[in-house]
């Protein structure tokens, strides 16, 4: 006899209410533009090897002209085109969360120096 199995999702135990995800709002133009006061684009990969670590950074996708926050420069890595962030979230058990951008396809904003004159 072949004994039934009944397969649960980890948050259908015990009456835990599953997570819906945040509503993403799209912004516009005038409010991208906002955010990215005190940015500047990074136009050279001299200029991305130059960069310090934890530098913040927000980017532009190419693809699909998708905006986001970005996050804290963690690697780079030239031979393979691509850098490492750490964002400002956190996963669910509290570790931060890392995330890798290919450079073909995205714009990058690098946070100027506040008192740079």
């Amino acid at each position: 006899m072949i004994k039934e199995i009944k397969f649960e999702r980890p948050n259908e135990k015990k009456g835990k209410k599953q997570r819906k995800p945040m509503a993403k709002k799209k912004l516009t133009a005038k409010e991208i533009r906002e955010d990215l006061e005190g940015y500047e684009m990074i136009k050279t990969k001299k200029e991305l090897k130059s960069l310090e670590q934890f530098t913040r950074l927000k980017y532009l996708k190419k693809s699909t002209g998708e905006y986001k926050k970005g996050g804290l420069l963690l690697s780079y890595n030239p031979k393979e085109n691509y850098i490492v962030l750490q964002g400002f979230g956190k996963d669910r058990k509290g570790q931060s969360i890392k995330f890798s951008l290919n450079l073909d396809d995205v714009i990058l904003f690098k946070e100027m120096n506040v008192g740079k004159k």
